[in-house]
């Protein structure tokens, strides 16, 4: 299994997700490339249900999940100290049910908080 490691910033900040959304959220961390958002761009993270299978075993339904997940993820709101406003996650997420997979677009302004 790859090893994901959460930025601190992240870790200090507040946020409310559920399970599944925070599970999304890092395995979709885990993928970005750092180097394209400094310049004001960030690659759509994708993830199939076989991914979100092999990091999530115990996962009775990847399909139902990775939905769920994105559901949650693409309405939370994230908060770094010393800021006042929330920022968004994502730009924008999509599940595309015929293929299993979710397609995912994080916020620039996000990433460049958290990082």
């Amino acid at each position: 299994m790859n090893q994901v490691i959460l930025p601190n910033r992240l870790a200090e900040a507040s946020y409310r997700l559920s399970l599944l959304g925070m599970r999304l959220k890092i395995l979709a961390m885990s993928k970005l490339t750092l180097d394209n958002y400094a310049f004001g761009y960030a690659d759509p993270i994708t993830i199939t249900a076989e991914e979100w299978l092999r990091f999530f075993p115990e996962s009775e339904n990847p399909y139902r999940d990775l939905k769920r997940g994105l559901k949650s993820l693409v309405t939370a709101r994230v908060r770094f100290p010393p800021y006042r406003e929330d920022d968004k996650f994502l730009k924008s997420g999509e599940y595309l049910s015929a293929e299993g997979k979710v397609v995912l677009h994080f916020c620039l302004l996000f990433l460049k908080k958290c990082f």
